[in-house]
Formats: structure tokens, sequence, C-alpha cells
């Protein structure tokens, strides 16, 4: 919570500092609490695998992308 809080308060404070808010998205915040989701992490629990990326979230930063481009 700290570090998020963090970085959104940059987001507040620079005009182009932006921040993907993954924890204010329901839908990923209740699969990230889920088992399954360990699947797609490094053994480190915190990273993850590629398959996390390509599965959780590219798809969020793809969608990112696409609101800033219109």
């Amino acid at each position: 919570p700290e570090f998020r809080e963090g970085l959104l308060s940059l987001k507040d404070k620079y005009q182009n500092f932006d921040v993907i808010d993954m924890w204010s998205n329901d839908e990923i915040t209740s699969f990230v609490r889920s088992a399954i989701y360990l699947t797609y992490l490094m053994p480190d629990k915190v990273h993850p695998t590629e398959m996390g990326y390509e599965r959780i979230f590219f798809p969020e930063f793809r969608k990112y992308m696409d609101r800033k481009s219109t």
C-alpha cells in the first residue's frame, strides 16, 4: 500500500507521470488474491513469469495505451 500511494502521489504531483493502477481494477485484484495467480509468478512470488505478463499485465498495458492514443 505505501508503494502504491507513493506512486499515486507522484502522478498527482507531475503532469506527465502516469500510473497504471491495477489495484483499483476489481477483476485484477480478485484474481491476484486467488490461488491460481501463484502459477503466474516466479519463485520469489513477486515477479510475473512470461505467461503472467502475457495473460495479466500486457492486456492492461494495451488497454492503457489504447486510451492514451485516442
